[in-house]
């Protein structure tokens, strides 16, 4: 019995605190690999919405420029052209929503993505012929960290008519 007395079973707590230490690290470091993966992949999110909603607005912008007959009227926050049909087509920015907007004879609808606001969008006539335009969008989280909030500009888009061609 005085043997049994002397190795009794279980952790000394020597052993017991490093236990507890290598659990601490090995969480600590868990958790921090964690959160810079949510990071990472709130930031690429964003980017792609950004990127996405941007490609969106400048393609349907160029288009409408390109396959139109003529300029109607040019304002820094609106174009009016003329198209093929001679129907007018309206393409105009609220900044006070962060949207673009366009109008046709059947309608008008948004042109802008849901998942990011327009920032800056402004149309200048460089030619009779060229349109020049600066967007910038940027993603729609307002309450976004440093870390995950990204803009796209596009500063001195040129853009020329060209009825012949459609």
């Amino acid at each position: 019995m005085a043997k049994f007395l002397k190795n009794p079973p279980g952790f000394t707590i020597i052993e017991l605190l490093i236990y507890l230490g290598i659990v601490a690290v090995a969480t600590t470091v868990f958790t921090s690999f964690t959160a810079d993966v949510v990071r990472a992949a709130s930031r690429a999110l964003a980017v792609k919405e950004v990127s996405q909603g941007s490609r969106l607005i400048l393609s349907r912008i160029t288009q409408e420029i390109k396959t139109a007959k003529s300029i109607s009227t040019i304002s820094s926050d609106s174009i009016q052209l003329v198209d093929v049909s001679d129907s007018t087509v309206t393409i105009s920015f609220d900044s006070a929503n962060g949207v673009v907007s366009y109008t046709d004879a059947s309608g008008s609808s948004l042109i802008s993505p849901t998942t990011a606001r327009v920032t800056n969008l402004q149309f200048e006539q460089l030619t009779p012929n060229t349109v020049g335009f600066s967007l910038t969008l940027t993603q729609k989280k307002i309450n976004a960290t440093v870390r995950e909030r990204f803009s796209l500009s596009f500063d001195d888009v040129a853009v020329t008519l060209r009825p012949a061609l459609y």
